[in-house]
């Protein structure tokens, strides 16, 4: 059965590269897209003294374009997108620190490539929450659940501590063994 038969109720597959041997694999599907919106500002300015007042694009903001309402493929692709946040974070903290730099330079360096990192690992909080929230709002309970839980108890355990279950002990009244018989019964 072709891989696409499985995303038959989708209108849209999601296809990655270079998972198995360089081949397109099909991971996921979804029904619609929304927030594929931009907005870029405009800048305005004068050249020395000339009158005519010019513009010139500016920073380009893109508005959120994860919806998780797909369920399961939802919550795979915020666990994947906290994952590569948490990836970058990794990367930029084990960045190589040229070697021309002064000791002091290179304190610089490395704590401006951690404030680089904190704000990744920000991220991944918020997509991991989100992930959470909408697989408690949707009851879906899976492997991606429960790794959001753990990396958030991870990454901040005082805002998410460790979900743990208190069993109660059980207090029997019995002895631990009985015997009977079959013959001593009228």
């Amino acid at each position: 059965m072709p891989t696409e038969e499985l995303f038959g109720a989708y209108n849209f597959l999601l296809e990655i590269q270079g998972i198995i041997n360089d081949n397109k694999i099909i991971v996921g599907g979804f029904k619609s897209m929304s927030g594929m919106d931009s907005e870029t500002e405009i800048i305005e300015f004068k050249q020395g003294n000339d009158t005519v007042v010019r513009k010139k694009p500016g920073r380009t903001t893109y508005a959120n374009i994860v919806k998780t309402g797909a369920g399961e493929w939802g919550l795979a692709s915020l666990v994947q997108l906290g994952k590569a946040y948490e990836n970058m974070s990794t990367s930029l903290t084990g960045s190589y620190i040229p070697e021309y730099l002064t000791e002091d330079q290179a304190e610089l360096y490395k704590m401006g490539l951690e404030d680089k990192a904190y704000v990744q690992i920000e991220k991944a909080v918020n997509v991991y929450s989100e992930g959470l929230n909408k697989s408690f709002e949707l009851n879906l309970y899976n492997d991606n659940t429960a790794y959001a839980t753990r990396r958030l108890g991870e990454l901040r355990p005082n805002d998410f501590p460790v979900l743990e279950e208190d069993l109660v002990k059980p207090r029997f009244t019995a002895r631990a063994r009985t015997t009977s018989s079959f013959e001593d019964q009228p």
